[in-house]
């Protein structure tokens, strides 16, 4: 979860964070990487100088009027914001969030609870640049001691304020789900509702 904001307002801490993703994997998705951007010219060095692919997801309503520009890389259009993030957790095989907004926060906490209900067991992390997520962390911790997120569920966010101690974290992360929770079975199918045939035939 790549957020263009945080890569424009702090350029030497973006690519710090994403030379060292480069090194540490085959391949990583950004919420877009438009081509007037500093996000382009990152994603394009970071390709050159370690030969990793780039994979930008994109709701097909963000392309009308070239509102993200060209997308470095591999681009994947889908319809829906929803089916953006399913995409998104179906290729990754981490999520890591930087300094963002709404945007950032509600995909966030949408993997969080899925890896809570066993849809998927990837590690979740947020990079944690200039202390910019501790109010949050704070309030995670606030809701752990209210009871209203269990202590085990606090480890599926991983947090840390360089990009080598996150990766580190992420790769050693193992979180076992709620053993009632662990018998839910879901597929893709199952999360989609069926679409009605409106169809008119005469």
């Amino acid at each position: 979860m790549c957020n263009g904001e945080f890569l424009d307002k702090e350029p030497e801490e973006a690519i710090e964070y994403l030379d060292h993703l480069a090194e540490n994997s085959q391949s990583w998705h950004s919420t877009s990487s438009s081509e007037n951007s500093i996000r382009s010219n990152l994603a394009n060095a970071s390709r050159a100088q370690h030969e990793r692919q780039v994979l930008g997801i994109i709701p097909s309503a963000f392309t009308v009027n070239n509102l993200v520009g060209e997308t470095c890389g591999k681009e994947i259009k889908v319809a829906t914001m929803h089916e953006r993030l399913l995409t998104m957790m179906e290729l990754s095989d981490a999520f890591i969030a930087l300094p963002g907004g709404f945007g950032t926060l509600e995909e966030l906490f949408q993997m969080i609870s899925w890896a809570q209900l066993n849809i998927h067991n990837k590690p979740i992390g947020v990079l944690n640049i200039n202390g910019f997520f501790n109010s949050l962390l704070s309030f995670v911790d606030h809701a752990v001691e209210q009871e209203f997120i269990t202590q085990k569920a606090r480890k599926i966010l991983i947090s840390a304020t360089t990009a080598d101690e996150l990766v580190d974290k992420l790769e050693v992360f193992r979180f076992e789900p709620n053993p009632a929770l662990s018998k839910l079975k879901w597929s893709p199918s199952s999360s989609q509702k069926e679409k009605l045939d409106l169809t008119l035939r005469l």
